[in-house]
């Protein structure tokens, strides 16, 4: 497809054509995925890398005035690759957190199933969630969308958006705490209210 052909697709996909901005996808999507796993080095998770970018174009056609369409879902498609390394390389580090807060000594077999009884518990948490709280929850955590991008998505307020985040965070902590003995989010906190 010419670079004019793409630009005319972006100019309707601004004014809500949808057929528009199925074909830009179906443009770009294979190539895009092919260039997230280079980075992600995960299918999936390259998939909805690429899909993320997209609703975020969706979401935000408006005022989507791209120099070039190529480069910005490239540079899109790079950027949120990048925060995805980021996030597990965060989930990673908090996870050795709750490792040690869980076991100071060294790790025994023991302390590794006591481990996934706590994950097995936050999952299930998770999903005791009221409805609001666990869509609002997930497209936060799972999917990595902003807070405006929920609201977009699901048609509803930014700050119905932040209440329900809020609600979830106080009753995952109350379900939590018996698990850890203590806050789940204490040791950040501790640390520097100390």
């Amino acid at each position: 497809m010419q670079p004019a052909e793409i630009q005319t697709l972006a100019e309707q996909v601004r004014e809500g054509d949808e057929r528009a901005f199925a074909r830009l996808f179906d443009t770009f999507a294979s190539d895009l995925c092919a260039f997230a796993f280079r980075l992600v080095r995960d299918p999936s998770a390259a998939e909805e890398v690429v899909q993320e970018v997209f609703v975020h174009i969706w979401i935000n056609r408006i005022s989507w005035v791209p120099q070039s369409v190529k480069s910005y879902l490239y540079s899109s498609v790079r950027n949120r690759s990048l925060d995805v390394l980021k996030h597990e390389r965060i989930v990673r580090e908090e996870e050795a957190q709750v490792r040690a807060a869980l076991y100071p000594a060294e790790a025994t077999e023991a302390d590794d199933y006591v481990y996934q009884e706590f994950v097995i518990a936050v999952e299930k948490a998770v999903s005791e969630l009221p409805e609001g709280c666990r869509t609002v929850f997930s497209l936060s955590r799972s999917n990595h969308l902003s807070y405006k991008e929920i609201a977009g998505v699901l048609g509803i307020s930014v700050k119905t958006v932040e209440s329900q985040m809020h609600r979830a965070f106080v009753l995952l902590q109350k379900k939590l705490e018996p698990h850890l003995g203590r806050s789940v989010v204490s040791p950040r906190r501790s640390a520097s209210a100390s």
